[in-house]
């Protein structure tokens, strides 16, 4: 069974990565909405976009390392949130395949040692 660890693992953990979203904030509301350690994604009226951790917000632009955007340019901004419903769905469906590969695996052990028992 020591095969299945790994693969086991990877249908287990791959649904966690789902667990963060990227939400609106209104322009308006980005200095009060906004804080150090956020991670954020920004469009500017000019069509670049960035992305990056803020390190400080100052009363007009947000602040990262290396990379400083004025609160004037900003057309959008989204800011990267953990989302506990799809955290808990994904557990949830990450068990459940975990469980079928299980009852599979022992459906599969069980028809080997019948067909070995009986010689067919």
């Amino acid at each position: 069974m020591r095969f299945l660890r790994s693969p086991l693992l990877t249908v287990a953990v791959l649904p966690l990565a789902a667990c963060m979203t990227w939400t609106q904030i209104p322009v308006p509301r980005i200095s009060s909405d906004v804080r150090p350690t956020d991670v954020v994604r920004i469009g500017t009226f000019d069509g670049r976009e960035v992305r990056f951790t803020v390190t400080e917000v100052e009363p007009a632009a947000l602040v990262g390392e290396d990379v400083r955007v004025e609160l004037s340019r900003i057309q959008w901004l989204k800011r990267r949130e953990f989302e506990a419903g799809k955290t808990f769905g994904n557990i949830g469906n990450a068990a459940l395949v975990v469980a079928g590969v299980v009852v599979l695996f022992a459906l599969v052990c069980a028809v080997s040692a019948a067909q070995d028992r009986y010689g067919q």
